[in-house]
């Protein structure tokens, strides 16, 4: 059996639980490796975790940010099969140290309507450190103050939660160094509008049996948004003739004005015209025909927040069409400037956005237009960013104006600007195996990476997530940070058996192996433990009576396929089998059955009985 119909019916699936699960869980968040990919993926865009706590499904230390939700009329309910180690909320209970590590299924219940579906996380809450300084130096890494998904850049406008015990048990107190910005219990007070945004270092102060710890983390604040009367005034002020359009002299009017809809501080402006045969509401200017005589008009614009209300007003005079058609070719192409053709760009040396090219001149010249390169500007004035590494583009845009048998030419140039691409670096930090691939590319508007890359792998270490600074400190990197820069990314590791930065595994610890059967009985040659020193493990096939084997895989997303355990490797470690339903082709109208972990999923159904009777 191939692979492929195992991943397109769990993609499937991943996609539609993702519309029931979207915004319920803050586990599915965070305890990324059981999920579909499709699943993830959608979590990923719209739900951050809720906590950059370092752990992974085989080594809970902090705790799960479970709840209770309703969400687009779906039901979700937590439950733990011990409730005294993982809470109905999350909250945990590790055990002692030197107590074995606990495994607790995590169940998710959605209710939509009258059908009920399931989920189950195995997840393994590891024992405290031994040592006293071990468990206050990893409540001191878990402490964080930025909000969910934040980055040293963020610019903070809520208030900060910020916890007060650590799951070592240790308290945590905080001290701010600037208590006018944000309070020692995390209130966030905005500089008022106009100043600086403001910076605060955040001290945490971790104390368990008499010894200490600190940690600084410093938190940037956002200056407050103007009052409704403050964006007003501020936008009424930009509203100037030379901000209108081309023709700067407001007894001058020959070409269209740009009315603007909005202002920069977020107000809306609506205008009127004394005279819409002269000037349209939306600043189409129609000129008197030659020798009528010119036309004064009064705009006005209408300046709107909130509830404050300002009008400001404008007197122009549109002059009339040239008496020649020489004079008319010659004036309307004077009038294509830089200005009359750059669009929302900020000038014609910076192009990214879509130019405007007209088609006709104020005095009634027909205009057409050619582009010396078409792979960036079209003869429209469509554009077409070149690649980072093709690098900016220039092209020269050549305008024929004619009007009764006069016809004149000019040129214009551009140049389109590259794809912004910003470049995110894994750094291995002495990894035996490095990452898969270590850079990944963003080009906005995308402002995140599709995934994080592989695991890298060190012998005698976990690893414990990307992160901004060396040795594992700074913040948590994950697939939904937000990248507006070239940025390094940082391993963390820590070494087995529990301390962090040193160490190594002599081979004496021995690591569990998970085998996710469903059902399935699993092969004796098949290990249930191991340490860094054991041979290359060949995993053998499972058997279940009516199913054949599809192959082991390291998640139930059915991403990496697993044959062997290598040597060298370290950490608990799971996998999870595929099957297929015998006298069924996967995928195929006959309804194969093809399963993986807590799902069963039938392929070969409508699509309307696939959603409804298959996933709920």
């Amino acid at each position: 059996m191939t692979q492929g119909p195992n991943r397109k019916a769990v993609a499937i699936l991943g996609a539609l639980m993702a519309i029931v699960l979207v915004g319920c869980s803050n586990l599915l968040s965070d305890l990324q490796e059981p999920n579909p990919p499709a699943l993830k993926a959608v979590l990923a865009d719209l739900l951050p975790p809720l906590s950059d706590v370092d752990f992974s499904i085989s080594r809970i230390t902090a705790a799960l940010g479970l709840a209770g939700a309703t969400i687009n009329g779906a039901t979700v309910v937590w439950e733990s099969s011990n409730p005294s180690v993982i809470a109905s909320d999350g909250t945990i209970v590790r055990p002692p140290a030197g107590s074995d590590p606990i495994k607790v299924s995590v169940k998710a219940r959605v209710k939509w309507g009258t059908v009920t579906k399931e989920k189950v996380f195995e997840v393994t809450v590891a024992p405290m450190p031994a040592a006293l300084a071990d468990q206050i130096a990893e409540d001191r890494d878990a402490v964080q103050a930025l909000p969910v998904g934040s980055t040293a850049d963020t610019l903070v406008e809520e208030n900060l939660r910020l916890p007060s015990t650590g799951a070592c048990g240790s308290t945590i107190a905080w001290a701010s160094s600037d208590t006018s910005l944000i309070a020692n219990d995390g209130s966030v007070t905005r500089p008022a509008f106009g100043s600086a945004n403001g910076t605060v270092t955040m001290t945490a102060t971790i104390t368990k049996d008499g010894q200490t710890s600190t940690k600084t983390i410093e938190v940037k604040v956002n200056a407050a948004l103007p009052t409704a009367a403050q964006a007003v005034d501020i936008d009424v002020a930009a509203l100037t003739v030379s901000s209108l359009g081309t023709d700067t002299d407001p007894t001058q009017i020959k070409t269209s004005l740009f009315l603007p809809s909005s202002g920069t501080k977020g107000s809306t402006i609506s205008w009127t015209s004394s005279d819409t045969t002269a000037v349209e509401a939306d600043g189409t200017v129609i000129r008197p025909a030659s020798g009528s005589g010119s036309k004064t008009v009064t705009l006005t614009a209408t300046v709107t927040s909130g509830s404050t209300v300002t009008t400001k007003t404008f007197n122009v005079t549109v002059l009339e069409v040239p008496a020649t058609a020489a004079a008319s070719v010659s004036e309307d192409k004077v009038n294509l400037v830089s200005r009359a053709i750059k669009g929302a760009n900020p000038d014609l040396s910076r192009v990214s956005r879509d130019l405007h090219l007209p088609k006709s001149g104020s005095a009634g010249t027909a205009i057409t237009w050619e582009s010396s390169n078409t792979a960036v500007i079209s003869a429209t004035g469509k554009v077409t960013l070149p690649s980072s590494e093709s690098g900016d583009q220039p092209a020269t845009l050549t305008a024929t104006l004619t009007k009764e048998g006069v016809t004149e030419t000019t040129t214009l140039t551009a140049t389109v600007t590259c794809m912004t691409r910003y470049t995110v670096t894994f750094d291995g930090q002495s990894a035996t195996t490095e990452a898969t691939p270590t850079t990944v590319f963003v080009a906005p508007p995308v402002t995140t990476i599709t995934a994080l890359p592989t695991d890298p792998a060190r012998t005698g270490y976990d690893f414990g997530g990307w992160w901004t600074a060396a040795a594992g400190t700074g913040f948590r990197f994950r697939a939904s940070t937000a990248v507006a820069a070239n940025v390094t990314v940082y391993a963390k590791w820590t070494a087995t058996g529990g301390s962090s930065g040193g160490g190594g595994d002599t081979g004496t610890t021995s690591y569990a192996i998970t085998y996710n059967l469903d059902s399935g009985t699993n092969s004796g040659s098949n290990p249930a433990t191991y340490n860094v020193t054991t041979a290359s493990i060949t995993l053998a096939a499972p058997t279940r009576t009516g199913y054949s084997f599809g192959g082991w895989y390291t998640e139930v997303g059915l991403t990496n396929v697993a044959t062997t355990l290598p040597l060298g490797s370290t950490g608990a470690k799971a996998f999870w089998a595929t099957w297929t339903a015998t006298g069924g082709s996967s995928g195929g109208g006959g309804g194969g059955t093809t399963t993986t972990g807590q799902f069963t999923l039938t392929v070969g159904l409508p699509t309307t009985e696939l959603n409804r009777a298959q996933l709920l």
